[in-house]
């Protein structure tokens, strides 16, 4: 049986609180770099991460021993694989 509880996650880059689950998924995962993102966040990186979330982005590659992905054509980090 699915549960309805909410689950609350924290945005890997701003850091704000959405609802994940019980009937609400108010954030997205991204498989390749394993961080949940708020709306916001999400929206805003339609054409790739910015330089401000690449600070974020490659140590946290580093950490999973994922290499750096290969940048899109607006020269940024592509937002998932």
């Amino acid at each position: 049986m699915k549960s309805t509880k909410p689950h609350i996650q924290e945005c890997f880059f701003c850091k704000n609180q959405f609802q994940m689950g019980g009937g609400a998924f108010e954030g997205y995962f991204m498989k390749y770099y394993a961080i949940t993102t708020c709306r916001g966040c999400f929206r805003g990186s339609k054409d790739g991460w910015n330089a401000a979330s690449e600070v974020k982005l490659i140590p946290r590659l580093k950490e999973l021993g994922k290499p750096v992905p290969e940048r899109n054509v607006k020269g940024a980090l592509p937002r998932d694989l």
